[in-house]
Order: C-alpha cells, then sequence, then structure tokens
C-alpha cells in the first residue's frame, strides 16, 4: 500500500436512550414556572428533530423551511412545517430579534430545558439535543423508511441514522405508548397524541 487508506470514524449510539420520552415531555408541560412560549418550543424541536441553531438560520418559504449548509450536516435542505410548527418558528425569530445578536440565545434556551429536565427528575445524562433523538427514534416502530429521516434530520450519511435501527423497540414503545399506528412520513411529528392536545389546546393557546 502507496498511500495511507483514509477511515471514517462511525459514531456510535450508545447513548440512544438519551431521547425524551412522552411521561417527560408531559410533566415539563405541566411545569408551573416554565413560559408556555419554551414549552412550544420544546414540542418544536421534538416533532421535527432540528439541530438547535438550526432554526436560527433557517428561513422560511411557505411551508418549507430551508436550512442552509452551515450546520453541524455540512448539508442544505428542506423541511415542511405544519401550520402550528410554522407559528413556532415564527415565535422563535421574534424572540430572538427580540434579545439582539449579542447574546447566547442557544445557550439560554439549552439551559433552559436542562432546568426543566432537572426539576421532572430525568437521567441527569440527558439534554437539549435529546430531543433530536426523540424525533429519530420515533419513527422506528412506524415502519418510516430510514432514507426518509435522514433526509428530514440532515445526517450527513444514511448509515448514521441506520444506527438507531438497532435499538429495543419495545422499550421505545413504551416509552411513547400514544405513539399513532398510522403514520405519514411526509408530516414525521405527534400526531392527535395526549402531548399534541395537552400542550397545544390547553397550556399555549
Amino acid at each position: 500500500i502507496k498511500t495511507v487508506p483514509f477511515f471514517e470514524k462511525m459514531h456510535t449510539v450508545r447513548d440512544g436512550y438519551k431521547y425524551i420520552t412522552e411521561s417527560e415531555l408531559l410533566k415539563i408541560s405541566k411545569l408551573s414556572w416554565l413560559d408556555g412560549f419554551f414549552k412550544e418550543l420544546f414540542i418544536f424541536y421534538a416533532e421535527t428533530g432540528f439541530r438547535l441553531r438550526e432554526t436560527f438560520m433557517a428561513s422560511l418559504e411557505g411551508h418549507w423551511l430551508d436550512i442552509p449548509n452551515l450546520s453541524k450536516g455540512k448539508r442544505s435542505r428542506s423541511v415542511h412545517l405544519t401550520s402550528i410548527q410554522i407559528a413556532t418558528f415564527r415565535k422563535l425569530k421574534s424572540w430572538l430579534e427580540e434579545r439582539g445578536a449579542k447574546s447566547d440565545s442557544g445557550r439560554f434556551i439549552s439551559k433552559k430545558f436542562k432546568k426543566a429536565l432537572r426539576e421532572i427528575g430525568a437521567n441527569e445524562d440527558k439534554s437539549f439535543h435529546s430531543l433530536r433523538y426523540t424525533y429519530v427514534v420515533r419513527p422506528l416502530l412506524q415502519n418510516v423508511p430510514i432514507f426518509t429521516v435522514q433526509q428530514r434530520v440532515g445526517h450527513s450519511s444514511v448509515a448514521t441514522t441506520e444506527l438507531y435501527a438497532n435499538m429495543n423497540l419495545r422499550r421505545i414503545e413504551q416509552d411513547f405508548p400514544s405513539l399513532a399506528k398510522e403514520f405519514n412520513s411526509q408530516l414525521i411529528g405527534f400526531r392527535d397524541t395526549q402531548i399534541r392536545d395537552t400542550l397545544h389546546k390547553k397550556l399555549l393557546f
């Protein structure tokens, strides 16, 4: 061999169970000190799988959120949003404008979520990024093609997404008891669940 071959390091999902369960999301929704905007925001990230700061640089055109290739995945993508998700995204953009460019809004949101996790007694290893894990593992029970999930979350390789397919499906099912049996692969999210009803109908609006 005349040249040293390049080996790409493959990440594992040893921390795959850091996702946020339905029960934990419901407990967070009931925290009296947490503003409704943040409750809504946390659900938005859990049902879209966006990285925290991807939405900061994204732009909206109709129902499509365009994310440039400036994030960790190094690839641009467009994600279709529901009307509720669009409303949340616009609230986030307004909130970011009010805070100004000098403040570290990403860190502020992350710390707010971590405080909520500690308040409900969640595993200390969980963090804001756990909302992204939440999004990735749910389609495993709904036979959504791995490639579809990969395209939506922006993994650089489908092999990264496939790592989640080796997780214990029984445990995931227990953690998401209201998971819908029928699923629209174009609109991955919490549809017709207790979380949706509780958060969007009772607490947020």
